[in-house]
């Protein structure tokens, strides 16, 4: 079963008064510094916890600065190979190179434009059911704004599962033979990796 991506805390900040400081730097026992910001001056012959105790409405709060999550990709080289065809026919507006799939995949491309929302969530969803994605791609997309529509729209976390619900209804011929292509296409990626 594939597992949630997660958001991971990177660094903490401080906000003093709405004003984003390094304030444990300029505490005691380390000042007097040579150069210390106004916002810092007057904590600067104090500890942390005198701050907090004798200017409680100086409001100081600490901000947890998460890294985005990823889709937590297992593909290798050869199954992106497999899949990318299908993806180019059937996907994307514009075609994609493997270096372009790995970058997606890492969250770390610009928004591509999706030609067919139903198509991309059954990939999606097929692809997390074999574990070679997290289960909350729909999520990570919207998070990383990873993907939009035909007319520039980016594709949220309820378009992609409303496209996903609404899949069946609207299959005909055509549909099917998409969906057998894009299903067999990641059969096949499937038995690539167990060799």
């Amino acid at each position: 079963m594939a597992k949630r991506a997660k958001e991971k805390l990177v660094n903490t900040k401080y906000v003093v008064n709405g004003n984003e400081v390094d304030i444990n730097q300029y505490l005691a026992p380390k000042s007097p510094l040579p150069r210390i910001p106004d916002a810092c001056k007057k904590y600067a012959t104090m500890s942390f916890d005198d701050v907090a105790n004798i200017m409680p409405h100086e409001r100081i709060n600490i901000v947890n600065e998460y890294s985005k999550p990823t889709f937590e990709s297992t593909l290798n080289k050869e199954q992106i190979a497999i899949l990318l065809p299908v993806l180019n026919r059937y996907i994307f507006a514009e075609e994609l190179r493997e270096e372009d799939m790995e970058a997606w995949l890492q969250c770390t491309s610009q928004s591509l434009q999706i030609k067919n929302n139903r198509y991309f969530a059954y990939l999606l969803s097929k692809m997390a059911s074999n574990g070679m994605i997290c289960s909350n791609w729909a999520k990570v997309a919207e998070v990383n704004g990873l993907f939009k529509s035909r007319n520039g729209i980016l594709i949220t976390s309820t378009n992609l599962t409303t496209s996903l619900e609404r899949f069946g209804s609207f299959v005909d011929k055509e549909d099917s033979k998409r969906i057998a292509a894009i299903k067999t296409s990641i059969d096949n990626a499937v038995k690539s990796a167990k060799g």
